[in-house]
């Protein structure tokens, strides 16, 4: 009894989210009063169903695999976070100016420390 009225009330609920869906897409591509087409992202995976005696208990597992994999092909907050990709490392002038004159001066030291290492070569008669 209790699996029958869950049924019931299901159905009657996923005909109401198909019309308020038709009615959705019927509205997303007529101009406002302004004249614009609002445009909006909408999600490509379909809902399974779970009231049909229909559907089989592999193809409910192919589903909830399928929108497992979906949903792990998403990045995280976190790890979009630490990769900084949508910061910029130098953004304002004194910051680029400032990172230039820190590889320059790395260079310096490299180029000095090379120089300190060329003469000792000299000295011990290995650098021809």
């Amino acid at each position: 009894r209790i699996l029958q009225a869950c049924n019931i009330i299901m159905s009657k609920f996923e005909t109401a989210e198909e019309e308020a869906e038709k009615a959705r897409k019927a509205l997303a591509n007529q101009p406002d009063e302004d004249g614009f087409i609002t445009v909006s992202s909408t999600s490509t995976a379909k809902p399974t169903t779970l009231t049909g005696n229909n559907t089989s208990k592999r193809q409910l597992e192919r589903g909830m695999e399928a929108a497992r994999r979906k949903s792990g092909n998403k990045r995280s907050r976190k790890q979009k976070e630490s990769i900084g990709s949508t910061q910029l490392k130098d953004f304002y002038k004194f910051q680029m100016k400032e990172s230039r004159k820190r590889g320059l001066n790395d260079l310096r030291r490299r180029f000095e420390e090379d120089l300190v290492r060329v003469q000792k070569m000299k000295e011990q008669k290995q650098y021809r």
